[in-house]
Protein backbone atom coordinates (compact mmCIF):
# COMPACT_ATOMS: atom_id res chain seq x y z
CA UNK A 1 0.00 0.00 0.00
CA UNK A 2 1.00 3.76 -0.79
CA UNK A 3 -1.02 5.11 1.36
CA UNK A 4 -4.94 4.16 0.61
CA UNK A 5 -3.68 3.13 -2.60
CA UNK A 6 -2.54 -0.33 -3.93
CA UNK A 7 0.11 -0.55 -5.86
CA UNK A 8 1.66 -4.15 -7.73
CA UNK A 9 4.53 -4.27 -9.35
CA UNK A 10 5.21 -7.78 -11.72
CA UNK A 11 8.35 -9.08 -13.31
CA UNK A 12 9.67 -12.03 -14.05
CA UNK A 13 10.47 -14.44 -10.80
CA UNK A 14 14.88 -14.67 -10.72
CA UNK A 15 15.59 -17.69 -12.71
CA UNK A 16 12.31 -17.64 -14.95
CA UNK A 17 12.32 -18.12 -18.92
CA UNK A 18 9.85 -15.44 -19.42
CA UNK A 19 10.98 -12.42 -21.42
CA UNK A 20 12.23 -9.44 -19.06
CA UNK A 21 8.92 -7.02 -18.35
CA UNK A 22 7.72 -4.20 -15.96
CA UNK A 23 4.24 -4.18 -15.00
CA UNK A 24 2.88 -1.95 -12.31
CA UNK A 25 -0.57 -0.59 -11.51
CA UNK A 26 -2.37 1.43 -8.79
CA UNK A 27 -5.84 1.27 -7.62
CA UNK A 28 -7.96 3.17 -5.47
CA UNK A 29 -11.49 4.08 -4.12
CA UNK A 30 -12.25 7.65 -4.93
CA UNK A 31 -14.63 8.66 -2.15
CA UNK A 32 -15.77 11.70 -3.74
CA UNK A 33 -16.58 9.58 -7.32
CA UNK A 34 -18.50 6.41 -5.60
CA UNK A 35 -15.99 4.43 -7.96
CA UNK A 36 -13.00 2.55 -7.75
CA UNK A 37 -9.85 3.84 -10.02
CA UNK A 38 -7.35 1.89 -11.65
CA UNK A 39 -3.99 2.18 -14.32
CA UNK A 40 -1.73 -0.05 -15.19
CA UNK A 41 1.43 0.38 -17.51
CA UNK A 42 3.06 -3.06 -18.75
CA UNK A 43 6.42 -2.92 -21.27
CA UNK A 44 5.04 -6.39 -22.52
CA UNK A 45 2.46 -4.55 -25.01
CA UNK A 46 3.11 -1.59 -27.17
CA UNK A 47 -0.12 -0.06 -25.37
CA UNK A 48 -0.12 3.15 -23.57
CA UNK A 49 -1.02 3.65 -19.65
CA UNK A 50 -4.15 2.17 -19.46
CA UNK A 51 -6.71 3.63 -17.33
CA UNK A 52 -9.83 2.44 -15.89
CA UNK A 53 -12.72 2.63 -13.65
CA UNK A 54 -15.91 1.15 -12.13
CA UNK A 55 -19.33 2.41 -12.70
CA UNK A 56 -19.99 2.08 -8.24
CA UNK A 57 -18.33 0.20 -4.99
CA UNK A 58 -17.80 -3.37 -5.20
CA UNK A 59 -20.78 -5.63 -6.14
CA UNK A 60 -20.00 -8.37 -3.10
CA UNK A 61 -16.80 -9.88 -3.49
CA UNK A 62 -16.14 -8.63 -7.23
CA UNK A 63 -14.86 -5.00 -8.70
CA UNK A 64 -15.77 -4.49 -12.39
CA UNK A 65 -13.88 -2.06 -14.37
CA UNK A 66 -13.76 -0.68 -17.92
CA UNK A 67 -10.95 0.48 -19.19
CA UNK A 68 -10.83 3.96 -21.79
CA UNK A 69 -11.24 2.76 -25.30
CA UNK A 70 -7.85 3.20 -26.93
CA UNK A 71 -6.19 1.33 -30.22
CA UNK A 72 -3.56 -1.44 -30.02
CA UNK A 73 -1.25 -1.47 -32.86
CA UNK A 74 -0.43 -5.41 -32.74
CA UNK A 75 2.53 -7.16 -31.54
CA UNK A 76 6.15 -7.53 -33.03
CA UNK A 77 6.27 -6.44 -36.88
CA UNK A 78 2.53 -7.38 -36.97
CA UNK A 79 1.08 -3.99 -36.95
CA UNK A 80 -2.47 -3.64 -37.19
CA UNK A 81 -3.75 -0.76 -35.19
CA UNK A 82 -7.07 -2.11 -34.19
CA UNK A 83 -9.36 -0.12 -31.90
CA UNK A 84 -9.92 -1.83 -28.83
CA UNK A 85 -11.70 -1.90 -25.39
CA UNK A 86 -11.10 -3.85 -22.23
CA UNK A 87 -12.81 -4.56 -19.10
CA UNK A 88 -11.53 -6.28 -16.19
CA UNK A 89 -13.22 -7.84 -13.18
CA UNK A 90 -10.86 -8.37 -9.98
CA UNK A 91 -12.55 -10.69 -7.44
CA UNK A 92 -11.54 -12.34 -3.91
CA UNK A 93 -13.33 -15.87 -3.57
CA UNK A 94 -11.95 -15.69 0.06
CA UNK A 95 -8.67 -13.68 2.28
CA UNK A 96 -6.46 -16.12 0.78
CA UNK A 97 -7.32 -15.96 -2.98
CA UNK A 98 -7.84 -12.90 -5.79
CA UNK A 99 -8.26 -13.47 -9.60
CA UNK A 100 -7.96 -10.60 -12.02
CA UNK A 101 -9.24 -11.47 -15.58
CA UNK A 102 -8.88 -8.76 -18.55
CA UNK A 103 -11.47 -9.35 -21.28
CA UNK A 104 -10.38 -7.59 -24.97
CA UNK A 105 -13.16 -6.48 -27.52
CA UNK A 106 -11.05 -5.68 -30.58
CA UNK A 107 -12.85 -3.87 -33.37
CA UNK A 108 -13.14 -7.48 -36.10
CA UNK A 109 -17.00 -6.72 -36.25
CA UNK A 110 -18.30 -9.75 -34.43
CA UNK A 111 -18.46 -7.57 -30.78
CA UNK A 112 -17.12 -10.67 -28.84
CA UNK A 113 -14.83 -10.50 -25.99
CA UNK A 114 -12.26 -12.72 -25.39
CA UNK A 115 -10.45 -13.83 -21.77
CA UNK A 116 -6.53 -12.11 -22.62
CA UNK A 117 -4.87 -12.38 -18.97
CA UNK A 118 -5.97 -13.79 -16.14
CA UNK A 119 -4.13 -13.66 -12.55
CA UNK A 120 -4.46 -15.84 -9.65
CA UNK A 121 -2.91 -14.39 -6.22
CA UNK A 122 -2.49 -16.47 -3.34
CA UNK A 123 -1.56 -14.98 0.26
CA UNK A 124 1.52 -16.68 1.24
CA UNK A 125 1.49 -16.64 5.53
Amino acid sequence: MVGPILQEIMRPAPGSSAADFRRIDYMHFDRVEGRWKYVSMDTRFPVSIMPASSFADADGDTINFRFDSQAFVGFGSQVEGRFMVCTMSISRPDADHETKKQYFNMAYGDGQPWLFVQYEYVRKR
